[in-house]
């Protein structure tokens, strides 16, 4: 038997998540090449500090004014990262940009930018 007759075939494949599976929000991503090569991508969940201080002023029970103190900041939470050889990266954005497109959404015309 050759080496192509052994690579052709049915192969069945069966999906299961372990006990620790869980899903991550993300709003955004960061990330790079490092030194070896590989994609690093962080995914994080962007959101606003709250305030340092919060005065609230009350008339019969009710809160009639409120007045913020700090928080303005914006955080980005780092949720997970993932490490990817370069080509299963560039396998992975074809996936997600196949799936947003099913999804309905259309890329901008880059030329009217």
């Amino acid at each position: 038997m050759s080496k192509s007759d052994e690579n052709t075939g049915t192969l069945n494949v069966q999906f299961r998540r372990t006990t620790d599976h869980r899903y991550i929000p993300a709003t955004g991503a960061w990330g790079g090449i490092s030194p070896n090569g590989e994609i690093v991508i962080d995914f994080f969940v962007e959101h606003t500090m709250p305030p340092d201080k919060l005065l609230l002023d009350v008339d019969n029970g009710k809160v009639v004014r409120e007045e913020r103190a700090g928080g303005e900041s914006v955080i980005r939470e780092l949720q997970v990262g993932i490490v990817l050889r370069p080509d299963i990266a560039y396998a992975i954005g074809s996936f997600l940009q196949e799936k947003a497109q099913t999804a309905g959404f259309k890329p901008q015309d880059e030329s009217k930018q």
